[in-house]
């Protein structure tokens, strides 16, 4: 077995230690590949950032347009119980009690109590739900507001925006209700006869209670 030798090259040697990079070239490296994955790092995080941010602005869309459509849906509902200018003042806060000026409307059906005995629910409800849906078709016709049907009761007026033809626009009005009624005598065969009475004169309207609007 070989004896193990070492030799020492001095030519080599220079070469070797001529060959090493400065270590203010190293600490440069070093610190341009920290640069750049700090850069990488701050470049994604943004990303990520913004991605949220974006994913954050469309769910509050969303979110915006879920509410404006039942916002919508309220003002709507609340319209159909009261008059725009008056739902304008309850949704600010305030006491509404106003006097008009007006004609009221009152009308309702000849024996419609002992005729109602001899008829099921569901009939008593789809005859009047019929007439009052054609009631309330002419109302925007002579801008006239409902105030409230009870039974084969329906009322309504005119004259709350300080209109001087009130009384003659719930004339017409009656009329057309005299109309629609017939209308429906010869669609379902019947024989249905309407009372309408009329007053004009100085009235006071207001809201009142929290819960429901009478």
């Amino acid at each position: 077995m070989g004896a193990l030798t070492f030799q020492y090259n001095p030519n080599l040697a220079a070469v070797d230690m001529k060959d090493q990079i400065p270590m203010s070239t190293l600490v440069l490296i070093i610190t341009l590949i920290t640069v750049l994955i700090c850069f990488i790092l701050t470049v994604i995080v943004t990303f990520s950032l913004e991605r949220e941010r974006k994913t954050l602005f469309k769910r509050l869309d969303s979110e915006y347009e879920k509410l404006q459509v039942e916002t919508d849906k309220s003002d709507k509902l609340l319209l159909n119980i009261l008059p725009p200018h008056v739902t304008d003042r309850i949704k600010g806060g305030e006491q509404v009690c106003d006097k008009f000026t007006s004609t009221i409307i009152f009308s309702d059906i000849c024996g419609f109590t002992s005729m109602s005995h001899s008829m099921h629910p569901e009939e008593i409800v789809e005859m009047l739900n019929e007439l009052f849906t054609d009631f309330d078709e002419a109302l925007s016709i002579y801008g006239i507001e409902k105030i409230k049907t009870i039974g084969d009761a329906y009322m309504a007026v005119a004259g709350l925006n300080n209109e001087d033809d009130h009384a003659q626009r719930c004339l017409e009005f009656g009329i057309q209700m005299i109309h629609s009624v017939k209308m429906y005598n010869a669609r379902k065969n019947r024989n249905l006869r309407i009372r309408i009475g009329l007053n004009s004169g100085d009235v006071v309207a207001g809201v009142i209670g929290s819960k429901k609007f009478t």
